[in-house]
């Protein structure tokens, strides 16, 4: 709801975007190669195959094609992938039957990840390596430069097959020195993309659905194509840099803040109060519909706005209208400082610029707001517009700096938890409480520098000395609770901003799910039972190199999710007193001599997998609703027996295909948290 800044910074900022859409991806466009509809050698290098030959059974192509590991065919019916492997005893599919649309996985390759239709709503989280994913296509067209522009710096190719022909319409190699001068195509419905990326990314593809738009007299075509742009960039943006998205249910967008108003109301169907938003107000937000105004800030004011329906959405998962949250200088405060990070990186405003007025507007006020004097919507109103978002911008940037920029959404995902404190929200998520933070912002106040984070900063290098790139470096709290991150650069370097504590450093693959140490110091990564605190103090940055136990590519880590990462190193089954599948069941694995653990968990076929080094360990089973509950362990033969019985399994250098634990007909649980 910020007034307008200034006509002279916006002209530069949109004569900056030309410039800066140029650096999300590299400079020359990809290399349009029309493909023959039949198998060729001329199509081998992008990828797709569309299948214009007779019945072939797949055994006979396999035996054709020896550099083909594996087919991924898309089933246009069920909106999913379908694989089938070399040498599979019962793969998806057998047979290639004319019009098939495939994906050729070579040998040696990586399994790439595969995105139903259903998946490309919402986030999407791109691994590390090859993906595949169909686009969700319709409504507002956008071409695959400005789709991919956010995750632009992490691609490595992109392929883009058309559903309608089957043929590939883009090969762009990172890779490749000689690369044609083409226009970047824009795909359409059902058309596939392979993309392959050297660090993972999340992803957003929200154009298939594009809210209602409801526009007032005098808003002309530009003012729309210029808000539909903003609506782009902008949920592209908040989903890739936070990994959030939220669903809205209608825009409007008018002249003036009195049309605004008039619309929102014509949406949502109720009369506001005439002192719900200041006078000077671009726009506003209530419950995922949007209020705009032409003209009051360039461009339009959609950023700030989009970042109140995150909040909502994190506060109350999209169900429902939000009670207010507090405090309401965070709740404005954040949403000016995530909207002035965006700006910059879209460059339509430097950070500089926008914490400069902020520091203006506060400075020349006269008078300071006091934060615990803004709390609730009462006394936000009472406080002069311009110095409370000022001030408030300037709150979120010292707790973004303390705690990171994640903290801020964490916090709103915390109100959910602690619906009857927003204290402890607070504490939760910041690591101090609400009255130290005062005190400490009430000093900062007194110059508004710009404020130093603790940082945890270092290297993460491999046997050789190397750097390792695309790795995550966790830093939790020692006594426990919840985890920052941040993930290593092409130098093998990283920095966490964390609040003044001791940490635990616990580096894991850049999907999260793969856990390989923790750190040690002056040696590689360790187990739990043997890691090194690391103290941070009040305006420390401490620097640490992180060693590997083996090169990258030969890690053996601890599954952490409900299932790894690749395939899994150890798979198996679960099966109940009658030998029927038995889904939703958790196995944790533990290794006592190092402190490891690995967790896993059934899917609707009772099957499970997970990755795990070297080691002896304990299967311990239980429900996975209830993450503290144990059945009991497996036994040698495969059955469930107590605790003290359980048998160790012996995970070693060879895969085991075929873990199977039977449950018994009588489950009695207890709690097993330790």
């Amino acid at each position: 709801m910020r007034g307008l800044l200034g006509g002279a910074a916006g002209l530069i900022g949109l004569l900056a975007l030309v410039a800066g859409c140029a650096d999300a991806l590299p400079v020359a466009p990809p290399l349009a190669r029309e493909q023959p509809a039949a198998q060729d050698d001329a199509f081998a290098d992008c990828g797709w195959l569309r299948w214009s030959g007779p019945l072939t059974p797949l055994v006979d192509w396999f035996a054709v094609n020896p550099d083909v590991a594996a087919l991924h065919r898309w089933d246009v019916r069920a909106g999913e992938f379908r694989t089938a492997r070399r040498g599979d005893d019962a793969p998806q599919f057998d047979t290639l039957a004319r019009g098939m649309l495939l994906w050729r996985e070579p040998q040696g390759g990586q399994d790439p990840r595969l995105f139903a239709a259903r998946d490309t709503g919402g986030v999407i989280r791109l691994q590390r390596g090859l993906n595949l994913i169909p686009w969700a296509g319709g409504g507002a067209q956008v071409n695959l430069r400005d789709a991919l522009r956010w995750i632009g710096p992490n691609l490595v190719s992109v392929a883009h097959a058309a559903s309608s022909t089957g043929r590939c319409g883009l090969d762009w190699d990172r890779r490749e020195q000689s690369i044609g001068w083409v226009e970047w195509p824009t795909p359409a419905g059902g058309d596939l993309l392979a993309l392959e990326l050297d660090a993972p990314a999340a992803w957003l593809q929200p154009w298939g659905s594009p809210p209602q738009l409801l526009t007032g007299v005098g808003v002309d075509a530009a003012a729309q194509d210029e808000l539909w742009r903003e609506w782009r960039a902008v949920t592209g943006y908040m989903a890739t840099r936070y990994g959030s998205a939220a669903p809205l249910r209608a825009i409007t967008l008018q002249p003036d803040f009195e049309a605004v108003i008039r619309g929102l109301e014509l949406l949502r169907g109720e009369e506001f109060p005439p002192t719900s938003w200041p006078t000077d107000a671009c726009g506003g937000e209530i419950d995922g519909w949007i209020g705009l105004m032409v003209d009051c800030q360039d461009p339009i004011a959609f950023d700030h706005e989009y970042v109140h329906a995150l909040q909502h959405q994190a506060v109350t998962g999209g169900r429902g209208r939000a009670a207010e949250i507090r405090p309401v200088w965070l709740v404005e405060g954040m949403a000016m400082y995530l909207a002035a990070r965006y700006r910059d990186d879209a460059a339509h405003e430097t950070y500089g610029d926008s914490r400069a007025w902020a520091v203006d507007t506060v400075q020349l006020g006269g008078r300071r707001p006091a934060l615990d004097r803004m709390e609730t919507h009462q006394q936000w109103r009472a406080t002069p517009a311009g110095p409370a978002y000022a001030t408030g911008q300037l709150a979120a940037e010292w707790l973004a700096a303390h705690a990171g920029d994640d903290a801020l959404f964490f916090y709103m995902r915390q109100l959910q938890r602690w619906s009857n404190s927003w204290e402890i929200a607070f504490e939760a998520a910041f690591g101090l409480r609400v009255e130290e933070f005062y005190a400490a912002f009430r000093v900062h106040a007194l110059d508004f520098e710009r404020p130093l984070p603790h940082q945890i900063a270092g290297v993460l290098l491999d046997p050789r000395g190397e750097p390792v790139a695309g790795m995550r470096v966790y830093a939790y709290p020692w006594h426990g609770g919840s985890g920052l991150f941040a993930e290593t650069d092409a130098d093998g370097r990283f920095a966490i901003a964390v609040p003044a504590d001791r940490y635990r450093l616990i580096v894991q693959s850049g999907g999260r799910c793969t856990s390989f140490g923790q750190y040690r110091e002056g040696e590689t990564l360790g187990g739990w039972l043997d890691a090194t605190p690391v103290e941070v103090r009040p305006e420390q940055t401490r620097d640490l190199v992180l060693r590997l136990p083996a090169p990258a590519a030969e890690l053996r880590g601890w599954t952490t999710c409900a299932a790894p990462d690749g395939e899994g190193w150890v798979q198996g089954k679960v099966l109940d007193a009658d030998g029927r599948d038995a889904p939703n069941v958790v196995i944790r694995v533990f290794e006592a001599a190092q402190g490891a653990s690995a967790r896993a968990e059934t899917d609707a076929d009772g099957r499970f997998a997970f990755d795990a080094a070297p080691g002896d360990y304990m299967l311990v089973v239980g429900p996975a609703d209830a993450p503290c509950l144990s059945w009991g362990a497996r036994g040698a033969g495969g059955d469930l027996v107590s605790p003290a019985e359980g048998v160790p399994l012996a995970i070693g250098e060879s895969r085991l295909r075929d873990v199977t634990i039977r449950l018994p007909a009588d489950l009695v649980g207890r709690d097993d948290c330790w």
